[in-house]
């Protein structure tokens, strides 16, 4: 029988000894509240992304990429939130979580997915793709990857530029989907890889 034992296991012992970790583990509201912060928080993150994804790969073209701004604000107040109740539900039972391959997975899927998204949104910003435009003489076409912004007819409009992103810009969209989407499922996995090494004695007893 294997017992793992976690690296700073002092550290993360004191972690679990704070008032708010023992309220979260002993009390009936604790970890449901954070769970569901959680929940809310992340269902905010990766919807806007995804959906943003989506745009980019040619879903809903008539929607302005301008749109995303403003929603982009409520992506990082879901960021925060998950980012509060995860620290706290990783606080309350630090020892386990932090050789949980499930939760370490998971941890990997949010750090590149928030790579891919800062990259992505580099992108879209650098080529004027989420800048609004009023013109009287023509419609511009944003070219995410490096093309320039080229006028395409003369209509009258107030509109965000269409996006025609290149190979590069859409390969960064899938992956973001593929990250986020794996962060949601080894979230999923968690409580199951653990019920598993308590069921197998991994953790021994400290």
């Amino acid at each position: 029988m294997i017992h793992f034992l976690a690296p700073g296991q002092g550290v993360l012992d004191w972690m679990q000894a704070l008032p708010v970790s023992e309220w979260i583990t002993d009390s009936n509201w604790g970890f449901p509240i954070m769970l569901v912060l959680h929940s809310w928080g992340m269902a905010a993150v990766v919807g806007i992304l995804v959906m943003l994804d989506l745009r980019i790969l040619g879903v809903a073209r008539i929607a302005p990429l301008s749109a995303f701004q403003p929603m982009m604000g409520l992506a990082w107040a879901g960021f925060f939130v998950n980012l509060v109740s995860g620290i706290l539900m990783f606080m309350a039972d630090a020892n386990r979580l932090i050789v949980n391959w499930a939760f370490l997975s998971k941890m990997s899927c949010v750090l590149l997915g928030g790579i891919v998204t800062a990259v992505l949104w580099r992108r879209l910003r650098a080529a004027g793709a989420l800048a609004e435009r009023h013109s009287t003489v023509e419609r511009s076409v944003a070219v995410a990857g490096g093309g320039a912004v080229v006028a395409v007819n003369g209509e009258d409009s107030l509109t965000a530029a269409p996006l025609a992103v290149d190979r590069s810009v859409r390969i960064l969209a899938i992956v973001s989907m593929a990250v986020w989407s794996g962060a949601i499922l080894f979230g999923r996995w968690i409580a199951y890889v653990m019920d598993n090494m308590i069921l197998h004695g991994a953790f021994g007893a400290h």
